[in-house]
Order: structure tokens, then C-alpha cells, then sequence
């Protein structure tokens, strides 16, 4: 027998971390759902699939039993006072998850389900997909910086609404083909994406588009005299094949996993998050804080690394920086343990700290899993029960409340000052 529960730390001003309080939480706590008992999921729930984080609010996706077999759906707590929680949320804050209704059927979306969703600052984004059909990006919520994709006409009387972003519009040839949009990242107040355009003769197209601010080059080389673009531009062209390729997007730059494990960075390196990057071979995956950069390498027999660069003002790089100055190039992360105990699962990046899964092999044959974070821990991000800067890794669950061989984190994710763990507590069967 075993149960899901959702824990969450850090800031919570607006009720984010739907812990059913608007204190923020230095400690992992529990999170609540509408309708369930407290700290609980839903009945029905099989798990959670994606958590993302804007500013001041959150959105989820609930995997949910059904009897028509299982359904995704849009869960959001905190500050939904922009749109960006859809237009059925109260304008209070909830600070507890409940439903997100996006009202599809309005759109004539009623037969596409949502694939994943994403925030910027007070922004939001889902990909909807249905089968035989055009994958569609919607966006709600802030247009201050051409958020929403859909130009920078002022649209503060629609609170709420979606709006279907013109990726189509890019296919070469006009419009005969089928687009597949296969994964989107979104930094502050600019957005990529990683689609395909499927053409009816046979061939195929892929291309990372982007919109929102370009001042900085976060979208690919523009005119400096052109600081927004407020619907989908090219940012760059990709082989057709290379459907495995990874985006993230911090404050004010891309960062773009290319199949060959080759990673390109876009944007400002004033903080140096983009030194380096380039001559790193082997990454499997990518992350962005606000002003710094992550990649995951490895190479055959030997456990992943993770490297970073950038800002190290808040610890967020993982070992310590002669007064805070930025990497001048990317530099491997010590953890204080033996490669071969701990495998890297997941890195999460959030504003300016990063938090890792691993799992944890034992001689005894109880195999565990451990999350280790650092950097910025103003709101108590880490879950620590301190609210210092942490300048190095630090394993920070399970706690000595919740841990044990029977209660594994089996998920993370990191937001705006926020940390998330997923737990599966697995009830100790005995057999007679």
C-alpha cells in the first residue's frame, strides 16, 4: 500500500505553497488540496506530474483516476490577481491547490487535454494536445513584456482568458502541416519553444521559437533598438530529428541541450552564466537560475556532475566564490559523498537556488532516495528550518520526521524562492 503527498518550503506570500497559510515555510511541509483532507491529494490521485512557478503563484497537474481511464488536470494556488490562474479563479488568493478551470470548450479546445504547462512572472502556459490535431500553445495572464505571444495591445480588461500563441504562422510554405510542440521553457518574461512542423509532403521542420523580451539576445540575435517580440519569432533552426533537444530560460538568458550533448547559450553574460558553456561535452541536461547556469555531464562508468556558472552572490553555484564574484567558467559541484553511493535522478533550478534528487544505494540492499539543494534561502527555500544563504550542498530531506527507508522522494521541483518534493510513504507489509 502506499500514498503520494506533496511537500513544499519557502516563499508564500501569496498562499503559493498551498500549505493553507500565507507564512512563508522554513521547513518542507505538507501541502492541501480542495476537497481533500489536509496535507492529502485528492481521491483518485496517481501522482503529480509537473509543478511550475511564477512569482507569487503556482500551477500543478494531478494525474487522476477516472472511469474513462486516467485524466490530467490543472490544479493553482497563490496570486491569481493578473489572469494567470484563468479567468474562473477568485481574484483572492487561494492557499490551498484547487482546480483550474480553463473553460476549453469556450476556445473550441474541448477535445485537446493539456501536456504541460509552465510560468513566467505573473504569465502562464499550457500545451494542449489531441491526437490527429495541431498541438496548441495557449497563454494567460500578464502582456507587460509581450508575455502572452500575442502582440502588446493592452488586454488588462480580459482577465483570465486564453490566448492561442501563432506558432504556425513560422511554417515555412504557409500553413500545410501539422505542428507538434515538444516542450516549452519559460524564464521571467520570455518564452521558448521546441517545435516541429510536420509538412504534408513527407518532410519536417524543427526550430526553437521564442517571444517576450530580446533586448539581452535571450531570443536569438535582434536589433538592439528592439527589446520585445511580441508574437513567435525563429529563434534557432534545428535538425528535423532532433526531437530529444532540452530548453531553460533564467532572468535574461537561453540555454538550448542540442542532441549531440552540446549545450549554445543566448543572452546577457554580464553575471558569466554563459561563460564556458560551449566547451562542455556529454551534458544530458540543462537549468537556469535567474543569472546562472547548469548543466548535468556524463561519461560512460562514471557518475553524472553537475557544473554551473554565473551569479554566486546567494551560494547558488555550489562552492564557494572569493566575494561572491561570478565562475569564469563553468566548475564542477562537490557533493560530500562517494560517486558511486548516490545517482543524480533530477536537478531542479529555481530563482537562485538548485535542488537534486539521488538515489542512495545501500550495502544492506534498501535502496534510498535523498534531495541535497544550496543557494539563496531567504524564505527558508531549502526546507532547513533557517532562513542563511547556503553556499554548498546540503542534504536537505528526508527530515528526521518524514525519512526512512519506506518514505522516498520520488520527485522535485524548484520555483520562485519555493522548493517542492514529491514522497511516496510505502506501508511496511508483513507477511505471516
Amino acid at each position: 500500500m502506499s500514498s503520494t503527498f506533496l511537500f513544499s518550503a519557502g516563499s508564500n506570500a501569496r498562499g503559493q505553497l498551498s500549505v493553507n497559510s500565507i507564512d512563508d515555510a522554513h521547513v518542507f511541509t505538507r501541502t492541501s488540496f480542495h476537497g481533500a483532507p489536509p496535507g492529502t491529494l485528492p481521491d483518485n490521485a496517481i501522482g503529480i506530474s509537473q509543478v511550475a512557478c511564477g512569482s507569487n503563484f503556482t500551477l500543478l497537474l494531478l494525474e487522476r483516476a477516472r472511469p474513462s481511464g486516467t485524466v490530467v488536470e490543472l490544479w493553482g494556488s497563490g496570486d491569481g490577481g493578473r489572469g494567470q490562474l484563468g479567468s474562473a479563479y477568485s481574484r483572492e488568493p487561494s492557499a490551498i491547490f484547487v482546480p483550474v478551470d480553463l473553460h476549453l470548450s469556450d476556445y473550441g479546445l474541448e477535445a485537446y487535454s493539456i501536456r504541460s504547462v509552465a510560468a513566467g512572472w505573473e504569465t502562464s502556459y499550457a500545451i494542449l494536445t489531441c491526437p490527429g490535431q495541431d498541438d496548441v500553445v495557449v497563454s494567460f495572464g500578464a502582456n507587460d513584456f509581450g508575455d502572452l505571444g500575442v502582440g502588446t495591445k493592452n488586454l488588462s480588461s480580459e482577465y483570465g482568458r486564453l490566448h492561442k500563441v501563432d506558432v504556425k504562422r513560422l511554417a515555412e510554405g504557409g500553413v500545410d502541416c501539422r505542428l507538434a510542440v515538444n516542450s516549452l521553457a519559460a524564464g521571467t518574461h520570455h518564452v521558448v519553444a521546441h517545435c516541429t512542423f510536420i509538412y504534408s509532403n513527407g518532410t519536417s521542420r524543427s526550430a526553437v521559437v521564442g517571444w517576450g523580451t530580446c533586448r539581452h539576445g535571450q531570443l536569438g540575435v535582434a536589433p538592439r533598438s528592439v527589446s520585445i517580440q511580441s508574437l513567435p519569432v525563429i529563434v534557432r533552426s534545428l535538425d528535423p530529428s532532433s526531437a530529444g533537444s532540452m530548453l531553460s530560460a533564467g532572468s535574461q538568458h537561453t540555454l538550448l541541450l542540442h542532441d549531440t550533448g552540446s549545450v549554445e547559450g543566448l543572452g546577457t553574460n554580464r553575471k558569466s552564466q554563459l561563460a564556458g558553456l560551449s566547451s562542455l561535452t556529454d551534458v544530458q541536461a540543462i537549468g537556469c537560475t535567474w543569472n546562472g547556469s547548469y548543466a548535468v555531464q556524463t561519461h560512460q562508468q562514471v557518475s553524472p556532475m553537475i557544473f554551473a556558472t554565473g551569479d554566486g552572490t546567494r551560494g547558488q553555484l555550489g562552492f564557494e566564490r572569493p566575494h561572491g564574484l561570478p565562475a569564469a567558467s563553468p566548475q564542477k559541484v562537490y557533493f560530500p559523498f562517494a560517486a558511486h553511493t548516490h545517482n543524480l535522478m533530477k536537478m531542479a533550478c529555481g530563482s537562485e537556488h538548485v535542488v537534486c534528487l539521488f538515489s542512495v544505494r545501500s550495502e544492506t540492499g534498501h535502496d534510498s532516495t535523498e534531495v541535497w539543494g544550496w543557494g539563496w534561502n531567504e524564505h527558508g527555500n531549502l526546507g532547513i528550518g533557517h532562513t542563511e544563504d547556503v553556499q554548498l550542498p546540503t542534504k536537505i530531506w528526508p527530515a528526521d520526521a518524514e525519512g526512512g527507508a519506506h518514505h522516498q522522494a520520488v520527485d522535485i521541483w524548484a520555483g520562485c524562492g519555493t522548493s517542492w518534493i514529491v514522497v511516496e510513504k510505502v506501508e511496511k507489509v508483513i507477511t505471516p
